[in-house]
Order: C-alpha cells, then sequence, then structure tokens
C-alpha cells in the first residue's frame, strides 16, 4: 500500500519534496517529537502526548514459513500446535516493539515459543525465514511482495491483526502534511474496496 500512497502523493504534489528514511518506532517517535521529519508511517502508532495517530490499514497476522517447511501440508495450522517452532522475531531492539506483541499473541493461545531467534528488522526476519530458520507471524500485506524462499499461510487462533499508523505533531499544521493524510487515506479506502 505504501507505493501506491507515495507514487500518488508525488503525483499529487510534484513540487513537494518527499524524502523517505527507514527508523524504528523509537526513532521515529524521536525525529517527529523533534521536527526532524513531519509523519511516521509506524506499526503499530507511536504513543505520545505530543502525537496525533491516525490509524491507515488493519490487517490480520499471517505466517512467513519457509517454502520448504513440512507445515506447508498443512491447510491451516493451528497457532498452539507451533509451540515447538523457532518464532523469528523483530525487531530485537528498541522494545518493547512488533516482537512483543507476537509474544502476546503467543501467550493468548497459552505458550511461549520454545526457541526464539530475534532480528533487528523485518527484512533479516523474512531472510532467515527464507534459509529454514524458523516462522514468523508478519501484517498479510507481506505476502502481496513475492520473496524468494517464503510461503505465507494462514492461521487458527488469535489473531489481533497489527494496524499501520500516520503519526505527526499535534501542533503541526502544514498544509503538506494534511495533503499527504489525505492522499493516504483515499488510497487506503480505493484498496480496500478492490
Amino acid at each position: 500500500m505504501l507505493p501506491s500512497v507515495i507514487q500518488a502523493f508525488r503525483s499529487a504534489y510534484p513540487d513537494v519534496e518527499l524524502a523517505l528514511s527507514a527508523m524504528n518506532n523509537a526513532e521515529q517517535k524521536r525525529a517527529v517529537i523533534q521536527r526532524e521529519i513531519d509523519i511516521a508511517i509506524a506499526r503499530p502508532s507511536l504513543d505520545d502526548e505530543e502525537l496525533k495517530s491516525e490509524p491507515l490499514l488493519q490487517e490480520p497476522l499471517i505466517l512467513a514459513l519457509s517454502d520448504t517447511s513440512p507445515l506447508l501440508d498443512q491447510k491451516v495450522p493451528r497457532l498452539a500446535a507451533l509451540k515447538a517452532e523457532t518464532f523469528v522475531l523483530y525487531p530485537r531492539k528498541p522494545r518493547p516493539s512488533f516482537a512483543d506483541h507476537i509474544l502476546n499473541i503467543c501467550l493468548e493461545e497459552g505458550f511461549i515459543p520454545k526457541s526464539q531467534v530475534l532480528a533487528q528488522d523485518y527484512q533479516t526476519a523474512i531472510s532467515l525465514v527464507s534459509v529454514g530458520v524458523g516462522i514468523a507471524l508478519v501484517p498479510k500485506s507481506v505476502s502481496e511482495a513475492e520473496r524468494p524462499g517464503v510461503a505465507y499461510r494462514a492461521y487458527e487462533g488469535h489473531n489481533p491483526g497489527t494496524a499501520l499508523s500516520l503519526n505527526y505533531r499535534r501542533d503541526n499544521r502544514m498544509p503538506h502534511l494534511f495533503n499527504f493524510l489525505k492522499v493516504a487515506q483515499d488510497v487506503t479506502r480505493r484498496q480496500r474496496k478492490h
């Protein structure tokens, strides 16, 4: 969804400089508060009294597995039945993070993964999955970008999903910020209809 938002914004507002930076949630929060960036696209939202968070997309979680995993023979595996699997979690730090969100889901299913491998970021986690190190719970939208060595499956069990949000300073009144918010919401609404 994000590439479509960026393309739509650049098309609608070609004179606005749109620079992208990869940051973890802690870095995003600091950068928005210190006015180094205008908006942070985060999963989940950034929590701070100086920030406003607009939900953009809510989606379920799915399993990411090596394409040679015997779990692919099961139609829809139960999450609780995977407690002996190695779970690849990310990010390693800072915490709490998406890794803790996944661990809480496992706890809701009555287990803590016996074996955990912590990766610093999503790309590293998926690379580890692709070579058979373990499995990962990822947002469903991840399955839209093919990755060699990785297969995706739904699972049965607790699935609160995950949300993508747009976060910005409450006192930021710049027109380009509100234009970006509107474009992002319009693109998301159109993609949900398809």
